[in-house]
């Protein structure tokens, strides 16, 4: 079974799955007109930023609350188990 990543509601504990309160969209970012230089690096865009702060009222004491996301990104090279040799 995998770990699931559970928001509770701050008055009543009732049980949230993050898809529940995020948008896709909103949450991660909607870049677009992104212009990079020849190294790869990001100088431009337009609506890229996450939202990682959303308003929820919970669906069984109707309290309003604040979730606050904490997110970071790792990065690794992939090796390939077949070779061009």
């Amino acid at each position: 079974m995998t770990k699931k990543t559970i928001i509770k509601c701050p008055k009543c504990g009732r049980e949230y799955l993050p898809g529940e309160i995020y948008l896709p969209k909103d949450f991660l970012g909607c870049p677009s007109d992104v212009i990079k230089d020849e190294d790869g690096k990001i100088l431009f865009q337009v609506n890229g930023e996450m939202n990682l702060t959303e308003t929820y009222t919970c669906d069984n004491c109707n309290t309003p609350f604040l979730v606050n996301a904490s997110v970071s990104f790792k990065t690794e090279t992939i090796d390939t188990i077949f070779n061009d040799d």
